[in-house]
């Protein structure tokens, strides 16, 4: 494979993550924004133009291509499942995480206050994508440590991404300092912009991201080569 953007840190790929991802060497971490159900897709085009909002171009996932992605990166991935998405899929997500014999978490909240409104006016509007999080059951991850129940989008992360659907470069960093560690890999096989990549790399993990779409793959190189090491000063006494 010919990768769209290397450096020391960042691998990325342009192509089918179902065709990538068993070609790679196996990843400690795979963290994601995969598409979402065709539901969250017709009610975000709807108020297309609202706003400045854009539409989505790429196609909506079902239960198919849920299925097909755990059980390509099942025996790649060492460790964490990271995979968010919307209250449609997430039961899927949570079953074939089990039939490959992880351990599944109750679906864990983003929440983004005033993403999201409903034009109707008819009801509550929805501030929250679902994480969904599993790990393997073994020994060494009992003791991996407590991690957040929910992540709150602090005042002041948000704002316009270039890729329709884009999270927060605070959300890819604490995701990433959360389900992995230093010196290890993580792959994000609907990479988008690249949120979860760089912020690996900030973090001084390796990562390889995946894309269909050569534009975002252009996207996530551009910020790839922006990005740099965190300094980490260790004090000594």
């Amino acid at each position: 494979m010919t990768p769209y953007y290397q450096d020391s840190f960042i691998t990325l790929y342009h192509g089918s993550c179902f065709e990538i991802i068993p070609e790679l060497e196996p990843f400690d971490s795979l963290i994601t924004d995969t598409p979402y159900s065709a539901r969250t897709h017709k009610g975000h085009n709807q108020v297309e133009g609202v706003e400045g909002r854009r539409g989505i171009s790429y196609a909506p996932w079902t239960s198919t291509e849920v299925r097909a992605l755990v059980v390509t990166a099942h025996h790649k991935c060492k460790g964490w499942f990271v995979a968010m998405s919307d209250h449609v899929l997430g039961p899927y997500w949570e079953r074939e995480l089990q039939m490959v014999e992880r351990y599944v978490f109750p679906p864990l909240p983003f929440v983004s206050k005033g993403s999201r409104f409903r034009m109707a006016g008819d009801g509550r509007a929805s501030w929250s994508t679902w994480i969904n999080v599993a790990r393997p059951k073994k020994r060494e991850f009992c003791g991996w440590g407590s991690l957040p129940g929910a992540y709150i989008l602090p005042l002041g992360e948000g704002k316009s991404y270039p890729v329709v659907g884009g999270k927060p470069d605070w959300l890819g960093r604490v995701l990433v300092r959360d389900y992995s560690k230093e010196g290890q890999t993580v792959v994000d096989p609907c990479m988008g912009g690249g949120t979860f990549v760089t912020a690996a790399k900030y973090l001084g993990r390796k990562a390889i991201g995946i894309d269909t779409e050569e534009a975002c793959c252009e996207l996530a190189a551009k910020a790839a080569s922006r990005t740099r090491e965190q300094i980490l000063i260790h004090y000594t006494q």
